[in-house]
Order: C-alpha cells, then sequence, then structure tokens
C-alpha cells in the first residue's frame, strides 16, 4: 500500500507542474481515498473541484483546505444528480473526462469487518419471510 501511496504523491506533484491553471475533478470526496487525494492536491497548489454524496462532507473538506478546492454535491449513482451536476457546477469549468483508477486500497469500503457487520444488520432488520425465502446459507455466504 506504501508503494501505491508514494507512486501517487510523484504523480500529483508532477501533475501539479502541469495543471497548475486547470482543476481536476475527484469523486467520492467526503471520506477516504478521494478526501485525501482532494486534500493532497490541493496542498500542492492545484485547483480541485471535489464532488462529495453529502453536504455535510463537503463543508468538512472546505474546512480543511484552501479557496482553491472547491465542491460539488454529486451521488454517482444517479444519472439525474450526474446531469445537474454537469450543467450547474461543472460546465463552467470547462470539464473534460479523464479517469485514473488506482486500484485496491484499504478503506473501509473494503473493511470486511464493516461490510459483514453492515450486511448482518441489514438482515436483522428482515422480515421472517425474506430471511426464510433467502436462506441462512445466504447471510453466510456473504453473496
Amino acid at each position: 500500500m506504501w508503494l501505491y501511496l508514494a507512486a501517487l504523491v510523484g504523480l500529483s506533484y508532477l501533475l501539479g507542474l502541469y495543471l497548475r491553471d486547470k482543476y481536476i475533478f475527484i469523486t467520492g470526496c467526503d471520506s477516504g481515498f478521494g478526501n485525501l487525494l482532494a486534500r493532497q492536491l490541493d496542498l500542492r497548489g492545484l485547483r480541485v473541484l471535489a464532488a462529495c454524496l453529502m453536504e455535510e462532507g463537503a463543508q468538512q473538506l472546505r474546512g480543511q483546505t484552501s479557496d482553491r478546492l472547491e465542491t460539488v454535491i454529486l451521488d454517482v449513482t444517479k444519472t439525474e444528480s450526474i446531469s445537474a451536476a454537469a450543467q450547474r457546477e461543472l460546465s463552467c469549468f470547462g470539464v473534460k473526462v479523464a479517469m485514473i483508477e488506482p486500484g485496491y486500497f484499504n478503506t473501509d469500503v473494503t473493511n470486511p469487518e464493516k461490510i459483514s457487520r453492515a450486511t448482518q444488520e441489514a438482515w436483522d432488520q428482515l422480515s421472517p419471510e425474506v430471511k426464510e425465502l433467502y436462506g441462512e446459507k445466504f447471510l453466510a455466504s456473504g453473496e
């Protein structure tokens, strides 16, 4: 993991030289990897458009960064949210699409204990009929 982080820091430095007058658009900035990347790029003097799912996450991120960072509320799982963000929010910045997918990182999204706990909590709230339909093997399989 440290190797990935070191590579990311090096990449962000090189990008900084090229992107001084441009914005970098990052999704998933409420927490985790997206939040860390947005803060690191802001520290290096880059302009960042940070997409957060919740206003609370956006406010917290704005409180930790400079005026170079701007936030956008965006739910990437909803077409209408993407369209709205692309039309109020992003078109004035001339956003062009590029994707950097860093691969697997150990975050809350990939934490097996949290996933198991959330699955169990969801299972506990199901009706007896649904539990019977899926069966205990479904819960044990982690699917």
